[in-house]
């Protein structure tokens, strides 16, 4: 399935997230280089995204769960909105997850290349779970334990890895009784 053109699919639910969700029985959604996707609710199929998608109502959530996600374009949390990743996705080179002015939250999920990027206030935050990232620049603000859980945020290399923070941003790791407020 391929959604074209400069139009919009607008998601909206009647407070569950999961009232109103794109969803396939395996296919492949293409969002083209020209097309968003907006709203509250959530996408639960594969999922290739070339346009926009934007967390967008406020106070309200967009849930990133379905298999095999992989972005060209932009994510992005805006307007108090939570945008939540709760999978694995990969980016290209022109791939940008922003939280502009809202909230990206990585729930057990993962982001893989490109870039990550904050601004207006947004917050881009990995709750307790198991959550990557990997192969990425950061320009923004990440929080590791938002949630303040005790022993929850670990910068990990091992000895077949290696760790390199790039970019010009921070990364805040919070434990129990801390600040998420970078001095």
């Amino acid at each position: 399935m391929t959604l074209g053109g400069r139009g919009q699919l607008v998601v909206r639910t009647g407070g569950d997230v999961c009232d109103a969700r794109v969803e396939t029985t395996g296919e492949t959604v293409i969002n083209g280089p020209l097309h968003t996707v907006r709203g509250e609710g959530a996408i639960t199929c594969p999922f290739t995204n070339q346009g926009r998608i934007s967390a967008d109502l406020s106070g309200r959530r967009l849930l990133l769960t379905g298999p095999g996600m992989s972005n060209e374009g932009l994510v992005e949390a805006r307007n108090t909105d939570v945008l939540e990743l709760s999978t694995r996705l990969t980016q290209g080179q022109s791939g940008t997850v922003l939280a502009d002015g809202g909230i990206v939250r990585l729930s057990n999920g993962s982001v893989v290349y490109g870039t990550i990027d904050s601004a207006n206030d947004g917050v881009v935050e990995s709750v307790p779970g198991t959550n990557r990232l990997s192969g990425l620049t950061n320009n923004g603000t990440i929080t590791l334990n938002q949630l303040h859980e005790p022993g929850g945020a670990v910068l990990n290399g091992c000895g077949y890895c290696s760790v390199t923070l790039g970019g010009t941003g921070e990364l805040v790791m919070c434990t129990a009784g801390g600040s998420t407020t970078p001095e």
